[in-house]
């Protein structure tokens, strides 16, 4: 199965409408640079901008949820705006600029249909998004999130199977049926994931890593897919969010950005893989490739089960697409999502690690999950 990177419907729409749009955003829209201080230097929210290159860019400070260390003045921002969104939705349906947070109106705007828009890569500002749950695409020159009116998702990522076995361990059959007093019942827990045998078959000719070709990832989708939207300025932010995601002393950021990666077993070369990142119990795909015929099924399958055993409640896929709805992905509405997001958020998760190539088949039929 060929990976699809997600196609960009309205891309179109937002070129032609960045030229007004883009004269009311704070940071000029002729710089796509990375360089420190980019974005609005004196501005509170993002007191530590000018240094988020000597230090994680996952600082605490950008997260309303993430710690004490935003002071109360930041809570009673993140609280006002949580008020306000609340009391829009009881008193009138939600427009698309309503989503955003009131912390971010000044560096994002709304633009149309699902899109919104911001003339600012700022690593700090991909996260937030993140966070807030826009998916982080772009243009040439602009940061374009989105937050699908419909989103394809696989929630929940945890099912309960409950399995009848006899206690004597002898098959019950059409003259011996089964009684209270010879069956028992295991509830256990089981992913949501849907992989067919083809999947498990092929399963075997693959292993999977996390973490271990950030760059080898992203050439590979520019090679399958063309620059896309993944364009240099949004590939350097998410690197700087990739590193600081890595760095063992930062357990508690809720933003982590992973590259997942698929290798042939005889050759050793890397055969697929994917760029997505993870919110509390929540993880995306961003965008994914496969040069070699099954490793995008592989890979999706082996990662889907790996997230189940590591306690990852909702997969989040964007778009709807065939190859997503036979994972078992259904639409969700923007509204149930959000408060997903804001639900799954808050919740602690450590980082994945995957350093050694482990056979995806193990991946597959293997895991366990753990309820802790």
């Amino acid at each position: 199965m060929r990976r699809h990177s997600g196609t960009i419907y309205g891309l179109k729409e937002i070129n032609r409408n960045t030229a007004a749009v883009g004269k009311e955003l704070v940071v000029s829209s002729s710089s796509s640079s990375l360089s420190t201080g980019q974005m609005i230097p004196d501005s509170p929210k993002f007191k530590k901008i000018k240094t988020y290159a000597s230090k994680s860019c996952m600082d605490q400070d950008v997260y309303p949820e993430a710690g004490t260390a935003n002071g109360p003045d930041h809570h009673r921002d993140e609280a006002s705006s949580i008020k306000k969104q609340n009391a829009i939705a009881t008193s009138r349906k939600m427009q698309p600029a309503d989503y955003l947070p009131t912390h971010l109106t000044r560096y994002v705007q709304y633009s149309h249909g699902d899109f919104y828009i911001s003339s600012s890569f700022e690593p700090r500002l991909i996260a937030q998004l993140m966070y807030e749950g826009f998916l982080p695409i772009a243009t040439p020159r602009y940061l374009v999130p989105k937050l699908h009116k419909e989103r394809c998702v696989i929630y929940p990522l945890n099912c309960r199977d409950g399995s009848i076995v006899p206690r004597d361990g002898n098959d019950s059959s059409k003259d011996n049926p089964p009684s209270a007093n010879t069956i028992a019942t295991i509830d256990k827990s089981v992913s949501a994931v849907h992989i067919s045998k083809n999947v498990k078959k092929r399963a075997k000719n693959f292993r999977m890593t996390i973490n271990q070709a950030f760059d080898q990832v992203v050439e590979g989708c520019h090679d399958q897919h063309g620059i896309g939207w993944l364009y240099p300025p949004i590939v350097e932010a998410f690197r700087i969010i990739h590193e600081g995601s890595t760095l063992q002393d930062f357990h508690s950021f809720p933003v982590r950005l992973y590259s997942i990666e698929v290798w042939n077993a005889n050759t050793g070369k890397l055969a697929g893989g994917e760029l997505g990142y993870s919110v509390g119990t929540m993880y995306t795909s961003l965008t994914g490739f496969a040069c070699e015929d099954s490793a995008g099924s592989v890979q999706l399958a082996a990662l889907g089960q790996f997230l189940w055993s590591c306690g990852f409640e909702l997969w989040d896929f964007g778009m709807k697409l065939d190859y997503k709805s036979k994972l078992g992905a259904e639409d969700m509405s923007r509204d149930e999502f959000v408060a997903k997001v804001k639900e799954l958020r808050g919740k602690s998760m450590g980082l994945m690690r995957m350093d050694e190539r482990i056979c995806c088949k193990s991946l597959i039929m293997g895991c366990t999950r753990n309820e802790g």
